[in-house]
């Protein structure tokens, strides 16, 4: 895990494994001259560097694509942003690959919103990866219930599709700064500019989807998906 609160760059172990097996594959001979050991050491010190840039990015995972974006625009360069559910693949049944497990159990923050997936795999989520901060997408959100439906959320016949609104997506979005802004906090300023420039985004939407939908006060409509 990152030590994000202090001021120096914390290498994290995983860069310093690969690190130092990569020293452990190197031919050492080509070394024996002092200019060449120099050009190592350079190169080496260039290495390390780069991990430290690296180690200062929060490593974030969300349950959806709706809250990767969420995230990755409060967060900005400052955030790495992955969507467990990939695009085009089903919340309700979705396993995690392998690969997915791994980058994982090196997150700094994990989004939740409720959906399906998670009721299966968020006790072995917890596990693997312990100190993990945790936000909940849905708190203090109106949420609907709907029991009838297959897909909807088990975890109290919730409605995990808080997003779809945009003054649901704001209350999200300062959940999101909360989060970071508490384990990154040298970057509060900008996580906080961050949000207000989306804030403003999702506003001006709404405004939108109400002058549009206007019309159709009152009226019925038939959908082929909850979301």
């Amino acid at each position: 895990m990152l030590n994000i609160g202090m001021k120096m760059n914390v290498i994290p172990t995983r860069h310093l494994r690969a690190y130092i097996m990569m020293l452990n594959t190197l031919n050492l001979a080509p070394f024996a001259s002092n200019l060449s050991i120099m050009r190592f050491l350079a190169a080496a010190c260039l290495l390390i560097f780069s991990f430290s840039v690296h180690a200062e990015q929060l490593s974030i995972f969300v349950s959806v694509p709706p809250l990767q974006y969420l995230a990755a625009q409060v967060g900005g360069k400052v955030v790495t942003v992955e969507s467990i559910v990939p695009p085009g693949h089903n919340p309700v049944n979705y396993d995690p690959t392998p690969k997915q497990l791994q980058r994982f159990a090196d997150a700094d923050i994990y989004i939740r919103s409720g959906i399906p997936f998670e009721q299966a795999w968020m006790p072995r989520l917890k596990n693997l990866n312990p100190g993990m901060l945790i936000v909940d997408a849905r708190r203090n959100l109106p949420v609907a219930s709907d029991a009838h439906q297959a897909h909807m959320a088990v975890e109290q016949d919730l409605d995990p599709h808080v997003w779809t609104s945009p003054l649901n997506a704001i209350a999200i979005s300062q959940h999101i700064l909360q989060s970071l802004s508490r384990a990154a906090a040298q970057h509060e300023e900008q996580f906080l500019l961050n949000q207000q420039q989306l804030e403003r985004h999702l506003k001006e939407l709404h405004h939108s989807i109400e002058e549009r939908l206007r019309p159709f006060a009152g009226a019925t409509f038939l959908v082929f998906h909850p979301a």
